[in-house]
């Protein structure tokens, strides 16, 4: 199937009026492809929302607000229905901190779907602000894995697992903060599941990919940048239940392993979750 050149992007906001101003900018100056930029904002707060007003009718782009943050598969939902209703065959979801100094970006990734009509997402080579690689991501594994978090303590940090980055091809699963998808696909599915509020959108995506039996792809020989940074700010203890309660909704849904498996994960999940608040808790209550 050829596609037509027009690929709809959607942005979606929080408090990020300042990126994303240089978002639109970046795509906007994408070639060989018309870029129909959607903005959605998810209840910004108020003076982020006045600029995000004035910058998307500088910028001629369409704006939708959202009065409830629902997260950010619901928050994406809202733009790519948007899409859905007026045609679009391809949409891109583009974080506000992804920048894009390749000028032919969109359009060679939209080019991957006519390799394959069983290719439903694409998405590329993401190099961090600090200099990791962010795809292709691994597969979930599960029970298998769910205690390695014990053995993590013993290494310290160690940046995200990714297969390799420098082979396009075939792989289990890509980063949320930046792919295209096919629209037919995303309609058959019901959209984004809006479960999760936060965390295990890439791995519930992965799933319903693979439970379609449709293929996700990687392109290595285009790259994005990702300015993101660890969340410094906010509650940990607010974060970790929202990561817990994605992940055992991810693992009971759609991790399709036995019963054993899940009741493991389950148990592994709930005393890293306890270990991570309690560390938070002493930690704030020392630096008092």
């Amino acid at each position: 199937m050829i596609f037509c050149k027009k690929i709809w992007c959607v942005v979606l906001n929080y408090n990020s009026s300042g990126d994303c101003i240089k978002s639109i900018a970046n795509l906007q100056n994408q070639r060989n492809v018309d870029c129909e930029i959607i903005v959605v904002d998810n209840a910004s707060h108020t003076d982020d929302l006045l600029e995000l007003r004035k910058i998307c009718a500088d910028a001629g782009v369409t704006l939708l607000e959202n009065h409830v943050n629902r997260g950010y598969s619901a928050g994406n939902n809202v733009g790519l229905r948007y899409a859905a209703a007026h045609g679009a065959e391809l949409a891109m979801i583009v974080n506000p901190d992804m920048r894009f100094p390749d000028y032919d970006y969109v359009a060679a990734l939209s080019r991957v779907f006519e390799k394959d009509d069983k290719i439903v997402v694409a998405a590329t080579d993401i190099l961090h602000i600090e200099g990791w690689h962010q795809n292709p991501l691994p597969p979930d594994r599960g029970g298998r894995s769910s205690f390695d978090w014990l053995w993590n303590l013993f290494r310290g940090n160690r940046r995200p697992d990714i297969q390799n980055y420098n082979e396009s091809g075939a792989c289990e699963k890509i980063s949320g903060c930046c792919f295209m998808i096919r629209m037919d696909f995303l309609q058959s599915i019901g959209f984004f599941d809006e479960y999760p509020f936060l965390y295990c959108e890439e791995a519930i995506l992965a799933a319903q990919v693979r439970r379609a039996h449709r293929n996700i792809y990687y392109l290595a020989d285009r790259q994005a940048i990702h300015l993101h940074i660890a969340p410094t700010k906010g509650d940990p203890v607010s974060r970790m239940k929202q990561f817990l309660r994605s992940r055992l909704f991810f693992q009971w849904r759609y991790s399709d392993e036995n019963i054993f498996s899940n009741v493991l994960t389950t148990v592994s999940f709930c005393i890293w979750t306890v270990a991570v608040v309690l560390s938070a808790k002493i930690k704030g209550y020392l630096s008092r």
